[in-house]
């Protein structure tokens, strides 16, 4: 058991920061379910989950090289095909028609549109803490807006999005740019 008194080697948190991407904010599955249906494949919302679970895995492998950005073309192409490969599509017509279809759809948010179903009430309960909630998030310049489209915004003190600051987690520089927003 921890004791909740703080000493300088346990002090008690004063901040809790969080990704954007998988953990507040989701893809929205069910849209990418109904699409792929509409092209005749045999997928639905869960089964759309499981493979993009499957793939963040799978990708996690390309990402250990150094230097390699999570939001270049190359790692959003690796990412749809591990996907796709996880739903039994491989053909290559058909992948790029996806990728295609994916980069049309809703810029520039894309397919990460929906809120966690716990994600509020995460924050919530940070708040009422008393705490510092905050995001640090490899993103595209779009994670602000899609916080606030999704109701989340209110319960957060900063958000950082690698686009808009210049540099992207693992780099430490964007973890001390948080440090310093939640003082």
């Amino acid at each position: 058991m921890t004791s909740a008194i703080p000493s300088p080697r346990h002090p008690l948190p004063r901040a809790v920061i969080f990704d954007a991407g998988n953990t507040l904010i989701q893809m929205n599955y069910a849209v990418i379910a109904s699409y792929l249906a509409g092209r005749g494949h045999a997928v639905d919302e869960a089964g759309v989950h499981e493979a993009e679970l499957r793939a963040r895995v799978r990708l996690d492998a390309d990402l250990a090289v150094p230097r390699t950005s999570t939001e270049s073309v190359a790692t959003h192409t690796d990412y749809l095909r591990y996907v796709l490969d996880h739903l039994g599509i491989t053909g290559e017509d058909e992948v790029e028609a996806i990728a295609e279809w994916r980069r049309a759809y809703n810029p520039p948010v894309g397919l990460w549109s929906k809120a966690d179903p716990e994600a509020a009430a995460a924050l919530g309960r940070v708040k009422r803490a008393g705490l510092v909630a905050g995001v640090i998030s490899n993103s595209n310049g779009s994670v602000r807006s899609i916080l606030e489209a999704t109701g989340l915004a209110p319960y957060l003190d900063f958000v950082l999005d690698s686009s808009v600051v210049g540099v992207e987690k693992p780099d430490r520089r964007i973890f001390e740019l948080a440090l310093q927003e939640a003082g």
